[in-house]
């Protein structure tokens, strides 16, 4: 089974390979949801009321208007995790995408924060996503074990997290902005009750104008403007803070 969600004591729906089921006696009978039509696999469910039902599965981001008995795709990209401020804003990630729902209920792809996109080998992983009001939200992944923005995803910026963390941040929960707890594998949970902290700020490449270097040699580089600053802000930081470590935000249970 790849997700399970009850809307109260009796009415619950979960998924398997391409099948959606519910019950309505609290479990005691599970019957196929004959709308859900789709060779996809729901990994995600939110009931934002009893007939507004939304999900995401690998290849897209579907929507019900009666109670999750119809599903309509509104989405042709899939991933992990949504997360509902209301009606009328969601975020979600895959793997390697961001995404972000307004207003009008349209869906869009946004840069991953991270490294640079360009240089990235590999995808960053992203795993879950929780955001718990308009402005504070968290991303955890393999790239980068906890990223925060403070401003509705305008910014994100890495947390720290112990060494020994784990290969693999799975899920997030925040109960405030401070005040959180992360899952990983290998059996890895971190808590900590400075959600809030702002450590190195993480370039989403798109988003910063790229600053192009001809060596002598003739070799070109290019980098994000804001990568200079960002130096910069280090070297300030290890002159004045000489022999001080970073307090991390998380410790590990």
């Amino acid at each position: 089974m790849s997700t399970v969600e009850f809307l109260n004591a009796t009415h619950g729906w979960t998924a398997t390979s391409q099948v959606l089921y519910k019950t309505t006696d609290g479990g005691q009978i599970w019957q196929n949801v004959s709308g859900w039509t789709f060779a996809d696999n729901p990994r995600d469910m939110h009931f934002l009321t009893e007939d507004d039902v939304w999900a995401i599965g690998f290849d897209g981001i579907y929507h019900s208007e009666d109670g999750a008995e119809t599903w309509e795709q509104v989405f042709d990209r899939g991933g992990w995790s949504l997360s509902f401020l209301n009606e009328d804003e969601a975020w979600g990630v895959s793997d390697s995408s961001l995404f972000h729902m307004g207003q009008n209920h349209t869906w869009e792809t946004l840069p991953v924060p991270g490294r640079v996109p360009s240089f990235r080998l590999t995808s960053p992983y992203c795993t879950d996503i929780q955001f718990i009001d308009d402005q504070h939200g968290w991303i955890v992944g393999t790239e980068i074990a906890v990223m925060h923005t403070p401003d509705g995803g305008s910014t994100w910026y890495q947390q720290s997290v112990p060494a020994n963390r784990g290969y693999r941040m799975i899920a997030v929960s925040f109960v405030d902005e401070l005040h959180g707890w992360v899952v990983g594998s290998k059996g890895t949970i971190l808590r900590t009750s400075t959600g809030n902290n702002l450590d190195a700020i993480l370039l989403t490449g798109q988003q910063d104008l790229l600053l192009i270097i001809i060596g002598a040699t003739g070799l070109v580089i290019v980098l994000p403007a804001g990568w200079l600053a960002l130096r910069r802000r280090k070297r300030r930081m290890s002159v004045t803070q000489t022999g001080i470590e970073p307090e991390s935000t998380a410790e590990l249970l």
